[in-house]
């Protein structure tokens, strides 16, 4: 009898090691599982952008010299691939002039390159030691300083709802249109908005695009053509917010 139990309690405990070991088993399966699929997923996405500029080349016979021509929305960080399974992919353009391009994806936090497109290699690289370096004059140092003003005093970023700020030249808005994403937005005002910090020192300030029933000091609106950064040490650095007016758009390139 008790050797009975003895096999009895032997088989229950074998069989709940193998119940927990076929778990763990799953469990790693499944993540690699999810890790592939997302791998799928970001990789896909990549190659939508590239497909959009390489339409964009066939149709016009010619490079965009933004992205804003294709309607991705410009913001601090570059502009935004709103992708599939909720990836956002915030990149960088260059036409290189010589007819080829180059895309890069960055990091935010790590501020480094993490996936690189050049046209004439026809396929994306995530290997530093195997991407393209050139030497091109680019304004990575004015837009790192413009991202952290604008993360300061953003109040949508910052949940800052009491920032000083001025709003001058309020006008209806009949021709602006700002490129958010796929879309365009036309806003009913437009006006010229400083954003100032606690001293009252003016840290930024340009034309935005607003409705008049939201309030500037809690959304700094659908900003437009040139804006101005104070970094409070007496350097200012200037960033171009492409738009459209009567549906020609206004742009600069980031470089």
């Amino acid at each position: 009898m008790k050797r009975c139990q003895k096999i009895v309690s032997y088989s229950i405990a074998i069989g709940f090691v193998i119940i927990i070991v076929l778990s763990i088993c799953g469990i790693i399966l499944m993540g690699y599982s999810t890790a592939d699929h997302r791998i799928s997923d970001i990789k896909q996405n990549l190659d939508s952008i590239i497909s959009r500029i390489e339409s964009y080349n066939v149709s016009n016979h010619t490079l965009p010299e933004a992205m804003s021509q294709l309607n991705f929305k410009q913001t601090i960080n570059g502009y935004l691939y709103e992708g599939n399974m909720g990836i956002d992919i915030r990149f960088r353009y260059y036409n290189l002039s010589d007819g080829s391009y180059l895309v890069e994806v960055f990091n935010e936090e790590e501020d480094s390159i993490i996936n690189q497109f050049y046209s004439p290699a026809h396929q994306w690289e995530n290997e530093p030691d195997n991407m393209v370096w050139f030497k091109i004059e680019t304004k990575a140092y004015e837009l790192s300083q413009i991202k952290k003003i604008h993360d300061i005093l953003n109040p949508v970023s910052s949940y800052r709802f009491s920032i000083p700020f001025t709003l001058d030249s309020v006008t209806r808005n009949d021709n602006i249109l700002s490129i958010l994403s796929d879309i365009t937005i036309h806003c009913d005002s437009i006006g010229y908005l400083a954003i100032k910090s606690p001293d009252k020192q003016t840290r930024m300030e340009g034309w935005t695009a607003f409705d008049r029933y939201v309030y500037p000091a809690e959304y700094l609106g659908c900003m437009f053509g040139e804006w101005k950064y104070y970094d409070g040490q007496g350097n200012c650095y200037r960033k171009f917010w492409n738009y459209k007016e009567n549906d020609r758009l206004i742009y600069e390139t980031d470089r």
